[in-house]
C-alpha cells in the first residue's frame, strides 16, 4: 500500500512547544554533565556505563508501557506526572552518597523520562501539530540546557547541574497544570477510520514501524557509544573546559533547532531518515579529526544536521504510519524505547571498544561504519520496496 501525505497549515501549540522546550533543556542538563560529575566523586568508566545502562532499561520500560497507555487511557495525566516525576528525580541525585544509591537514583530518573514524550506526540498528532517543527523547540530547548548546565557548572559548582534541572522540569510542569495541556485532546472524540475501528495491538504498531526501530537502535546505539565518553573525550583529549563542552553542545542543538524549523516539515520523511544516516556516518568519522574546539565546532554543524533528518523522518514515519490505526502513543512511544534500548547498547559497545583500545576513537570509526551500513539498507528498501514507500505532497 502506498500512501500519500498532505501537509496542512499548522496548529500553534505554544503550550506543547514551550513545555518541550523546558523539559528538553531539563534532560540537557543532566546529559552533557552528569558524567563529569560522576567522575569527580571517582566513579570509574565501567561504573558510569553500568549507570547509564540502567537509565536507559528504565525509560525503554517506561515508554513503552505509557505509550501504550496513552492510546488506551488518555495524555494529559501522564504529561502532568512525567513532568513532575522528572522534576523530584534531578533534584535527587544531589543526595548520592555512594554507588548504590546512584543505582536508584538512574532508575528512577530514567522511569520518570519514559512516562510524559509520548504524551507530547499524541497530543500533536491529534492537534494536526507539524512534528518537525515542534521537535525544532525539542532541540532548542538541549541547546539551552547544554549552554546553561556549562555555566552553572562552572559558576556554582557540578552539583548545581542538579537543581538546574529539577527546576526546569517543574516549570514546564507548571506550565501542563497552567494550560491545562491535553484536556482538549482527552475530551474530543477519536476520528474513526476501518482500520482505527479494529482491535491493533501491541505488535502491529512493532510490524508498521519495524526497519525503523531497528535502524534508531544501530545508529543511536553506536552514537551512545560515544556519548557515554563524549564530555570525558572533549576534556580530556581535546582539552576543553565545561563553557566550551557546553558551546560544543550548544553548536549542536541549535543546528538542529534551525534544520527542524526550516527543513523538518517540508521534505518526504523517507528521504529526510536516509539523508540522517548518511550524515551521522560522516560527522562520527569527523571527530577522529577534530583537535581543538574550532576544529569540534565544525564538527557539530554537521551532527546537527544529521541528528535532525534523522529524528524528525523516524518520528514522521512512525506518526504517520500509526494514526489509521490510532496507535501513535504506542508506536511513538516504542520509538522512543528504541531511543532508550540504544542508549543501552551504546556503553556496552563503547566500553567494550575503550576496553580493547584504550582511547575514544576506535568507537566513532565504528558508529561510523555501522551507520553508513544502514544507510544502504534503508536505501534499497525505499528504492525496492513499494509498500514500504511514502509519497509526499506538500500543500500550505
Amino acid at each position: 500500500m502506498r500512501v500519500k501525505i498532505f501537509l496542512k497549515n499548522d496548529s500553534k501549540s505554544f503550550d506543547l512547544k514551550s513545555e518541550l522546550f523546558l523539559a528538553n533543556s531539563g534532560s540537557a542538563v543532566l546529559f552533557s554533565f552528569l558524567v563529569l560529575y560522576l567522575k569527580g566523586i571517582s566513579i570509574l568508566e565501567d561504573g558510569i556505563a553500568l549507570l547509564g545502562i540502567l537509565a536507559a532499561i528504565s525509560t525503554i520500560v517506561s515508554s513503552t508501557i505509557f505509550g501504550r497507555l496513552v492510546d488506551i487511557r488518555g495524555t494529559r495525566f501522564f504529561l502532568v506526572v512525567g513532568l513532575l516525576a522528572s522534576s523530584i528525580s534531578s533534584v535527587v541525585y544531589i543526595f548520592s552518597t555512594n554507588f548504590q544509591f546512584l543505582v536508584y537514583a538512574r532508575i528512577f530518573h530514567g522511569i520518570s523520562l519514559g512516562i510524559f514524550p509520548a504524551s507530547i506526540t499524541s497530543i500533536a498528532s491529534r492537534r494536526k501539530t507539524k512534528l518537525g517543527n515542534l521537535s525544532a523547540f525539542g532541540s532548542l530547548g538541549w541547546a539551552n540546557g547544554g549552554l546553561l548546565g556549562g555555566l552553572f557548572a562552572q559558576i556554582f559548582g557540578i552539583k548545581s547541574i542538579f537543581i538546574l534541572s529539577a527546576l526546569l522540569f517543574f516549570v514546564s510542569f507548571l506550565l501542563s497544570l497552567i494550560f491545562q495541556t491535553g484536556a482538549d485532546i482527552d475530551l474530543a472524540p477519536i476520528a474513526m477510520t476501518s482500520k482505527s475501528t479494529e482491535q491493533h495491538s501491541f505488535f502491529d504498531a512493532i510490524l508498521l514501524n519495524w526497519e525503523v526501530y531497528l535502524l534508531t537502535i544501530a545508529r543511536h546505539g553506536t552514537a551512545n557509544a560515544i556519548w557515554i565518553f563524549w564530555a570525558l573525550f572533549l576534556q580530556d583529549y581535546i582539552g576543553l573546559s565545561p563553557f566550551e563542552i557546553g558551546l560544543v553542545q550548544l553548536t549542536n542543538t541549535l543546528t538542529q533547532f534551525f534544520v527542524m524549523k526550516t527543513l523538518g516539515d517540508r521534505y518526504n520523511p523517507q528521504f529526510m531518515y536516509f539523508l540522517g544516516l548518511v550524515l551521522s556516518a560522516t560527522a562520527f568519522f569527523s571527530f577522529t579529526l577534530a583537535g581543538s574546539l574550532i576544529e569540534m565546532v565544525l564538527t557539530q554543524f554537521i551532527l546537527g544536521f544529521s541528528w535532525a533528518f534523522f529524528y524528525v523522518g523516524g518520528l514522521r514515519i512512525v506518526e504517520f504510519r500509526a494514526k489509521s490505526y490510532n496507535l501513535v502513543g504506542t508506536s511513538t512511544g516504542l520509538y522512543n524505547a528504541s531511543i532508550s534500548i540504544a542508549q543501552v547498547v551504546g556503553p556496552v559497545i563503547g566500553l567494550f571498544f575503550f576496553q580493547i583500545s584504550g582511547t575514544y576513537i576506535l568507537t566513532m570509526q565504528v558508529a561510523g561504519m555501522v551507520t553508513f551500513i544502514g544507510s544502504i539498507f534503508f536505501g534499497l528498501e525505499m528504492l525496492f520496496v513499494k509498500t514500504k514507500r511514502i509519497e509526499f505532497v506538500l500543500s500550505t
